[in-house]
């Protein structure tokens, strides 16, 4: 598989699946209308845009894939629940001192139903049901936005 952007060594994972039948998603985004490409950034590409420096976080184990990985969600409850509690103020994982919490509060969630050959994706979080997502080179042709969302 292509994917979109140029990916470390062994990424995506061995543990990560090809997405071969439809499955929905939840994203955080900014943007109304969505913005395929600002609203679907990697983790290190958002990251770099609010100016997190720490990226000695990056070179831990499973970090530099993860980190070129879209971060979503495999239930809307879930997705709300982690942005409401980042909105209150929880601190982010790669939070280092500072407050990050006003890049939170412009989002909102936004389901979407990722068709088959639209990337890799894999579960990293059993609890938070986390999940890290390489988008195909194509992914805009193999995704469907939900109409239903939390504006």
């Amino acid at each position: 598989m292509n994917y979109r952007d140029e990916l470390p060594r062994d990424c995506p994972p061995e543990k990560a699946e090809e997405i071969r039948a439809e499955m929905d998603v939840w994203r955080w985004v900014e943007h109304d209308p969505i913005d395929l490409d600002r609203d679907f950034e990697s983790a290190i590409q958002e990251h770099q845009r609010y100016g997190v420096t720490n990226l000695e976080v990056w070179e831990l184990p499973g970090r530099p894939c993860d980190e070129h990985g879209v971060s979503v969600h495999d239930t809307k409850e879930k997705s709300q629940e982690k942005l409401q509690a980042l909105q209150d103020g929880e601190r982010h994982s790669l939070d280092k001192g500072g407050d990050r919490q006003c890049r939170f509060l412009k989002k909102r969630v936004q389901g979407l139903a990722l068709l088959s050959g639209a990337g890799a994706i894999v579960l990293t979080g059993k609890k938070s049901r986390h999940m890290e997502w390489w988008p195909a080179n194509d992914f805009k042709k193999k995704i469907r936005l939900h109409e239903e969302d939390d504006r």
